[in-house]
């Protein structure tokens, strides 16, 4: 599985501090930069690479766009019309040229029309690309974040080797597409409930939930969420005074944050799946 040099080292891995809380995912517009600029509760935000190049482009790094009091995550889900064209290659370049706090790389979907094979593959890509960029990333600043990929316990097994060779206990996972499908809220749960049964010791950054009433319905394992549209209907953006914006996302922000750390279902509550002892952490 592994293609990429061995001589190499795997460098700007996640350690203890990585992304935390509520993260809302922003795009290069006007309305946003209106936004950020009278929302000081936005510490930490998150956008993707095709929004990325459009500021690279205009000569823009992280820091300069977004301050340095913001940290800023990159990442490489996007349209899939996107995902097409991206070369690791490139996508390395952009994020050298952008210098985010964190970056999230090589996205391969895996979806549930895809075939098993296909699923596998994807998979595969997606960790292959983890280790080739912790490998050639010139970025000091940058620290990557994997993505968790499978919609099986043998799909995710393949993410959960390569957290463990690298000794990762950080990881995104993509809950857009639960949505997107017509599956829901449930089977997301249900789906993460698995995962935190198959490797407890994760700290999950969920990517496509930022709804105070569904985090709270979450195991304690999912750290950090982040999304776009239930931010910018909490704000009522364009609709009200930027102040009042940036003032009601304060108060989103506070009822997002207490959601992580008050209203999380118990880890007991779940059986203890051993399928992955021995392989994860074990």
């Amino acid at each position: 599985m592994d293609n990429t040099p061995q001589s190499k080292e795997f460098r700007n891995l996640p350690g203890t501090d990585t992304p935390r809380g509520c993260i809302p995912l922003v795009e290069k517009q006007e309305a946003h930069e209106q936004f950020l600029d009278a929302a000081d509760a936005v510490d930490t935000v998150l956008i993707k690479l095709n929004h990325v190049k459009r500021l690279v482009d205009q000569g823009e790094t992280a820091g300069s766009y977004f301050g340095s009091d913001v940290q800023v995550i990159s990442s490489s889900a996007m349209h899939d019309r996107w995902l097409q064209t991206l070369e690791w290659e490139y996508e390395k370049e952009l994020v050298e040229e952008f210098k985010p706090d964190f970056h999230i790389p090589t996205d391969h979907p895996v979806y549930w029309k895809y075939t098993p094979g296909q699923r596998l593959r994807n998979t595969r890509k997606s960790m292959e690309g983890f280790m080739w960029m912790s490998q050639e990333l010139e970025a000091e600043k940058t620290t990557l974040l994997p993505v968790l990929k499978g919609l099986t316990p043998e799909e995710r097994e393949i993410c959960y080797k390569v957290f463990a060779k690298l000794e990762v206990e950080y990881c995104c996972f993509y809950g857009t597409q639960y949505f997107t499908s017509g599956k829901g809220f449930g089977e997301l749960s249900n789906d993460i409930n698995r995962i935190v049964s198959e490797a407890p010791k994760l700290n999950i950054f969920l990517i496509g939930v930022l709804h105070p009433p569904e985090i709270f319905q979450l195991p304690p394992q999912v750290v950090a969420s982040s999304g776009l549209h239930q931010w910018r209907k909490a704000v009522e953006l364009r609709d009200v005074s930027w102040e009042k914006s940036g003032e009601m996302f304060q108060e989103f922000k506070a009822k997002t944050e207490e959601a992580f750390e008050s209203g999380q279902t118990p880890l007991g509550m779940w059986q203890e799946d051993t399928l992955m002892e021995g392989i994860v952490y074990g």
